[in-house]
């Protein structure tokens, strides 16, 4: 079952969150909150906030996570200045694509 690495999580609320569901969908949207359910030992529930279309709110609980990513623009910020500092501008662009701004929490 799926754990959060970290005991504090609040630095994520607000940023663009995917929940990786166990049947190959997921849902996508603004965290609104990592949750430890006080009845089942373990289980935690993650909800997010849709941004397009009608203002809903997923909640997702432990047994259906396989994953959850955060967007942290941070990521793209510092490899675009690493590869604007060592790098030629063809070769920068191009590595640029393929960097991923998610990390698994």
């Amino acid at each position: 079952m799926w754990q959060p690495k970290d005991n504090n999580n609040n630095i994520y609320i607000g940023k663009l969150a995917r929940i990786h569901c166990n049947d190959g969908s997921y849902r996508e949207g603004k965290l609104i909150y990592i949750k430890k359910s006080e009845n089942i030992t373990n289980s935690y529930s993650v909800c997010v906030e849709n941004i397009i279309g009608y203002p809903t709110w997923n909640t997702v609980v432990t047994p259906l996570i396989e994953r959850v990513d955060i967007q942290m623009f941070e990521i793209l910020e510092e490899t675009k200045k690493v590869c604007d500092k060592y790098l030629n501008d063809d070769i920068n662009k191009e590595i640029n694509n393929y960097v991923n701004p998610f990390i698994s929490i």
